[in-house]
């Protein structure tokens, strides 16, 4: 996975494209922010283009669900309202390797509840960590 990888109309490809999604997000996320904690919000129009990317940084390691959920609704209702058809790439940056934790399932769960109500299509939850970037999955729910 590496930024220099990316061919040069992938700008004008969709993010979607999984010959190009680990090296947008390779491109977007820096090393700091994969030590330290951030999210990416890398927004995107009608053809699964970032149109704009956001970062949020100096995120609690531990984010309770209700905070999740508050800090991503303004940032992606603000969004909605300036284009209708808003699609979410959302990159959770952290250290550690990139197999999903608890901690990227819950912002996955925040992500599908908020994109759902706002009618933003959600393009897909990534965990993204200096060993690299994987996507992140619902975990299996106890017996």
């Amino acid at each position: 996975m590496s930024f220099e990888d990316l061919p040069d109309d992938w700008s004008e490809r969709p993010v979607t494209d999984p010959a190009l999604l680990d090296d947008v997000l390779d491109l977007f996320v820096s090393a700091a922010s994969r030590e330290a904690g951030a999210l990416y919000l890398l927004l995107c129009d009608g053809e699964d283009r970032v149109a704009q990317p956001i970062v949020v940084d100096d995120l609690p390691v531990q984010c309770r669900e209700d905070e999740a959920e508050r800090l991503l609704h303004a940032f992606v209702s603000a969004a909605a309202t300036l284009r209708a058809d808003l699609g979410l790439l959302l990159a959770v940056a952290r250290p550690g390797t990139p197999r999903a934790t608890a901690a990227d399932r819950l912002w996955l769960t925040v992500a599908v509840r908020v994109c759902d109500r706002l009618g933003v299509r959600l393009l897909g939850v990534h965990a993204v960590t200096p060993a690299g970037s994987q996507q992140v999955r619902p975990g299996r729910k106890a017996a």
